[in-house]
């Protein structure tokens, strides 16, 4: 009975052995274009998994111990992407890539004009307008984040104070004017008037050899921005609208009334100074008998909401025929503070800022090589603004400049 027990699990570790075993497969293989030219440095990823790896300077490559069935996808830049699924070890796989022509027909936005991104030898980054179709204040606060090289600094929250400052490749001229030229349908102008969702193209120059043409002023890089126009067709109206709220993730603990009142005692007897409050004055603070002599009130909580909310609108009207096309738009962004208002006075306390865009492009063709073309931008700005802020440190050093 012993021998026959023994027996029988050593054929069920044997069995497991063998099933594990051919749970796992390994590939190999060389990958070439359409024209049989070996490719270096194809990423070959197993799809679902962080496991991958790249081709050599012979385009071949090994993958070891996958499971069975995994699905390889190969990607390399200019190329259509390649998935093949695997059951069984390979060890001569022969993979096809074929050239993304979509992606070499790319027209960028460049000083000259528009050209095919293939044709491009200056270093320009193309933003796609969908991917600034994000709920922000301004175009600005975008950009972190979505363009190589650029570097975004947003200084503050205070609404109509918070857009971001950025630099393309860094810092390249030292004192005034050390941000990217900005244009705006070929007018210099600024990111942080333009509605968002007014923009069809958005390109970024970087390098001498893109920015060569506008001289000194493209020493910072330039961003180029190309508006909507109208297109021949029935009228299309576009509407959008979001909310958003926002918040303070941090914020300082503040001490109350009495363990102020004895950090301002030891504090200037450690200076050889008399206590600023008596032994009287701790206790009633401590007991909270006499809040009107001696209150204790967090400020914070009494002045500040938790959350504000944020508002943007905008509609888009665009048609025309083969004569005459027209784009004409409307967008309104409302931006809160955190400031509590008190619902009976009739002056609000709160910071806010309000935008209200317009614009119309209009094109006409004159005669068969000549196009008339009419641009029309208006920004108004309301803005509630504190006297001192951020930028004036008074009311921050107050409470340190006290006796």
């Amino acid at each position: 009975m012993k021998k026959i027990f023994i027996f029988t699990i050593t054929l069920i570790v044997l069995t497991f052995n063998t099933w594990a075993q051919a749970q796992t497969i390994s590939l190999a293989g060389i990958v070439m274009d359409d024209k049989g030219e070996t490719l270096i440095g194809v990423s070959i990823k197993v799809k679902g998994t962080t496991t991958g790896v790249v081709t050599d300077y012979d385009g071949r490559f090994r993958i070891n111990d996958i499971p069975a069935g995994s699905t390889l996808i190969y990607t390399y830049i200019g190329y259509k992407p390649v998935e093949e699924t695997y059951k069984e070890s390979q060890t001569q796989l022969r993979i096809g890539m074929t050239p993304d022509v979509s992606e070499l027909d790319e027209v960028v936005v460049t000083a000259r004009g528009t050209q095919r991104k293939v044709s491009v030898v200056g270093a320009i980054t193309s933003v796609q307008p969908n991917e600034l179709q994000v709920p922000a204040t301004s175009v600005s606060n975008m950009l972190g984040g979505r363009v190589p090289g650029i570097i975004s600094v947003s200084r503050t929250g205070e609404p109509g104070q918070d857009f971001s400052e950025f630099w393309i490749r860094g810092i390249s001229t030292f004192g005034a004017n050390q941000g990217a030229l900005v244009l705006v349908d070929g007018i210099e102008g600024n990111l942080n008037d333009i509605d968002p969702a007014d923009i069809e193209s958005f390109s970024i120059l970087k390098d001498a050899s893109a920015t060569a043409v506008y001289g000194v002023r493209g020493a910072n890089g330039v961003v180029i921005v190309t508006t909507k126009r109208g297109k021949a067709g029935r009228m299309r109206i576009n509407v959008k609208s979001n909310a958003t709220y926002s918040y303070s993730p941090r914020m300082p603990e503040y001490a109350d009334a009495y363990q102020y009142a004895l950090l301002a005692n030891e504090a200037r007897v450690v200076r050889n100074n008399n206590p600023l409050y008596t032994p009287t004055d701790l206790e009633l603070y401590r007991t909270g008998l006499d809040p009107d002599l001696y209150p204790n009130v967090n400020w914070r909580n009494v002045i500040l909401k938790d959350y504000a909310w944020n508002n943007q609108h905008h509609i888009g009207l665009s048609g025309g025929g083969e004569a005459a096309r027209y784009y004409v738009s409307m967008g309104f962004l409302n931006s809160d503070a955190l400031f509590k208002q008190d619902a009976a006075s009739p002056f609000s306390a709160n910071v806010d800022y309000n935008k209200l865009n317009f614009r119309a492009n209009v094109d006409a063709n004159v005669t068969k090589s000549t196009l008339l073309s009419l641009n029309i931008e208006s920004v108004f700005v309301t803005q509630n603004a504190p006297g001192f802020g951020d930028d004036n440190k008074a009311l921050w050093l107050a409470q340190a400049n006290l006796p």
